[in-house]
């Protein structure tokens, strides 16, 4: 009995049957397949199906999860990284500008708002940086003309 509810769970994920499939839907897709009637009990079936769709649902809130926590850390990454954006610009001038972008799109726009706040203070810091490294840098080539005067 172990082995063959096994083969059918195995039957339900070869065939792809989703989560959030009803047991008709599972049926069709796996009806004409005959490891289907190895097992004959219908409401052992239904149990099995149950047990694999409550399964499959967790198995796909793990992978949506996933998917956004990586969608996240790229958009972070692709913020700190892009030359396209500064610490001046508002979040509607940045959505206009990297409307394109998939690293943008990925992202609802609640977790983009934060991580463009979170990021607009990094770009902030490094404008700063930069300007004071050019400051020096013409501060320096001043101080040389006048010395060659």
């Amino acid at each position: 009995r172990g082995e063959m509810a096994e083969g059918l769970r195995r039957l339900f994920r070869e065939k792809k049957v989703p989560g959030n499939a009803t047991w008709e839907q599972a049926l069709k897709l796996i009806g004409d397949d005959p490891r289907y009637s190895v097992l004959e009990n219908f409401i052992e079936k239904k149990q099995i199906f149950n047990v694999y769709k409550s399964q499959r649902q967790k198995e796909e809130r793990e992978e949506q999860r996933m998917l956004a926590k990586q969608a996240k850390e790229n958009l972070e990454k692709f913020l700190l990284q892009t030359k396209e954006i500064h610490s001046t610009m508002s979040y509607r001038k940045v959505d206009q500008v990297l409307s394109g972008v998939p690293e943008w799109t990925s992202v609802p726009d609640h977790d983009r708002r934060n991580l463009l706040s979170e990021a607009m203070s990094e770009i902030a810091k490094r404008e700063k940086e930069d300007s004071k490294i050019l400051r020096k840098r013409n501060i320096k080539a001043f101080n040389e003309i006048l010395n060659g005067m």
